[in-house]
């Protein structure tokens, strides 16, 4: 059989519909095809669509600048010194930047982390540090989309196995315990990231936090992978999330997957 096959077989769908599925799974948009049943013009029609694939390119993102009086962090809560100069992580007093209606705006006392594709800084993400600022997170430039994209993903790829994480210190902390891990942004699988795992092929292994939506997430992973991959899962006690855990404990609990 083939590639198309086995996707039938395992989600339950016609051809015309696997191809689409694996077409999704790729990234390539073919709505404009007309997949048909198994005949003369199937193949014409997939003919195009091997097409498409080689004329898929890359989204190449823009190299982000950002604006400000930047320091470096040397020190993060109980992070190696090491990790900090693993993933960067910088102190900004006042931060310049842009709203979605191109309007500029000032930003004080903010952590900025930054977030690479393809060996290439896109963009930062700013966290508050102070009680009454607002909104605690920040990400720039304005029109990126944190949830098209995985934090750490340029580490995951060829990896074996990778752990799915809510935030973006819970991957600090996997490292910490030898263990590569990418970060959703939040407790949802989005429809783009859902893509970005399979492209993967990997085991994937998910850890979302001890809490309400930690527990959701969880579910929704299992009801959007159990028939695709490989997975396994690393449950937060209640309350504590990878990156508040001691690292024994954390290494620990995943050593305990399943």
């Amino acid at each position: 059989g083939n590639v198309f096959q086995l996707v039938q077989k395992i989600e339950e769908i016609s051809f015309p519909e696997s191809v689409h599925r694996v077409a999704e799974i790729l990234g390539i948009n073919i709505t404009e095809l007309k997949i048909v049943a198994r005949d003369e013009q199937e193949r014409k029609e997939l003919k195009r669509w091997i097409k498409a694939i080689k004329a898929m390119q890359v989204h190449e993102f823009e190299e982000f600048h950002p604006i400000g009086d930047a320091k470096r962090v040397t020190k993060f809560k109980d992070f190696k010194p090491e990790t900090i100069e693993k993933f960067g992580l910088f102190f900004f007093d006042k931060f310049y930047g842009f709203n979605k209606s191109g309007e500029p705006f000032e930003s004080n006392e903010r952590l900025a982390f930054p977030i690479n594709n393809n060996g290439k800084l896109i963009g930062m993400s700013l966290r508050a540090t102070k009680a009454h600022q607002v909104p605690k997170w920040l990400h720039q430039p304005s029109m990126i989309k944190v949830a098209e994209l995985l934090y750490n993903y340029d580490n995951a790829i060829g990896q074996s196995e990778v752990t799915v994480v809510e935030g973006i210190t819970d991957v600090w902390a996997y490292d910490e315990i030898g263990v590569i891990a990418v970060c959703t942004y939040g407790a949802k699988v989005t429809d783009e990231q859902k893509r970005m795992l399979l492209q993967l092929g990997c085991k994937l292994n998910f850890s979302f936090d001890g809490d309400e939506a930690g527990i959701k997430a969880n579910q929704q992973a299992f009801d959007l992978f159990h028939y695709t991959s490989d997975i396994a899962f690393t449950k937060m006690p209640m309350g504590s999330d990878p990156g508040s855990l001691p690292r024994e404990e954390l290494k620990q609990i995943y050593g305990g997957r399943k």
